[in-house]
């Protein structure tokens, strides 16, 4: 794979080649009719979720979920009904977990052919593969999948055009807010990736995903404004770190010695480094954790840095293993196909 992706790179010169394209929402919704529900099919480290409410919002709809599980029929029969009548959106997530409420989801879309639903309606779905899963549905619906992004590079990118906006740049007047945000999503990056390695990466095969880093930036961000409006010069990192690895991270983790690697990442790159002046930086601005020794570089203060991160990026050298905290002689083996990522 590694080879192939090098010769079609040597060969058409163009990165787009051998990068994995992503769906495009809203040229999927332009497809769309109130009769034709969106089958989201989840991928491990993939959840259209965020994607779907930051749609609903720049178009101005409302967006009502519900995450399927024991007792969630009740709830979720309702907000379709509302929603088919009131002209929303309606998100129902996990729906595997509840297969016999789809088979009353397909007869519902059966009869609204003919009550007509309101033209603003839609229905989006979010489900693993479900052999019982309801074939009129399927044929009716718009399906598509979105994979977990493979590389530094492309976990960046995704992270950068995907989850992050203008909004999220400019929720704390700071400089120091936009450097913690690219670390954060960095972080991401970094934890997703090592799943490539297997129990290398890590023991147990966590399936951590857009949802976790989300809410690691909510909560950042939460923390910045309060540290903004006291004035004071330095978030609290034992809680932030805290709060990352042991609570949102760590919520999924159950092996110790993962509990302890995520600790280890969390503290070489939350900590007051990050907020170094560039006057006190080295020329080529790394900063470099006594503890771990991994290098990563952090993009300039600018307000649109973060659209930028893919460029700042480690380069295609030995130091990418210290980026993942993998040692050489176990992942030499796996080098090659890393590097092509990047």
């Amino acid at each position: 794979m590694a080879a192939s992706q090098q010769f079609v790179l040597e060969v058409l010169k163009d990165q787009a080649f051998i990068e994995p394209s992503k769906p495009e929402l809203e040229d999927v919704f332009v497809s769309t009719n109130p009769l034709c529900p969106i089958v989201c099919l989840l991928s491990p480290g993939a959840d259209p979720t965020k994607s779907i409410e930051e749609m609903a919002k720049k178009r101005k709809t409302k967006c009502a979920s519900v995450s399927m599980g024991q007792g969630q029929e009740v709830v979720a029969r309702k907000l379709v009904v509302n929603a088919a009548r009131e002209g929303h959106w309606v998100l129902i997530q996990n729906a595997h977990l509840s297969v016999p409420y789809l088979s009353e989801l397909e007869k519902f879309l059966i009869d609204a052919k003919t009550n007509e639903p309101h033209n603003d309606f839609r229905l989006w779905i979010t489900t693993e593969p479900e052999s019982s899963f309801p074939l009129g549905i399927l044929y009716s619906s718009i399906k598509l999948t979105n994979e977990a992004p493979s590389g530094m590079r492309a976990s960046l990118r995704s992270i950068s055009y995907e989850l992050i906006s203008q909004e999220n740049l400019e929720a704390v007047p700071s400089k120091e807010w936009r450097r913690l945000l690219f670390v954060l999503c960095y972080m991401h990056s970094v934890v997703q990736e090592r799943r490539r390695f297997g129990p290398i990466g890590w023991n147990v095969p966590y399936e951590f995903n857009a949802s976790d880093l989300v809410t690691s930036i909510q909560f950042a961000q939460n923390h910045m404004i309060d540290m903004h409006m006291k004035r004071l010069v330095q978030p609290d990192w034992p809680t932030l770190r805290y709060m990352i690895s042991t609570i949102i991270y760590g919520g999924r983790i159950t092996d110790e010695q993962d509990r302890a690697l995520m600790d280890a990442i969390v503290d070489c790159y939350l900590n007051e480094s990050i907020f170094v002046s560039p006057q006190n930086q080295t020329s080529d601005k790394k900063l470099r954790s006594s503890n771990l020794m991994t290098v990563f570089h952090i993009p300039g203060a600018k307000p649109g840095a973060i659209m930028l991160c893919m460029e700042f990026c480690p380069p295609l050298s030995i130091s990418l293993i210290a980026v993942l905290f993998l040692q050489m002689s176990k992942v030499f083996r796996n080098f090659g196909e890393l590097l092509t990522s990047f």
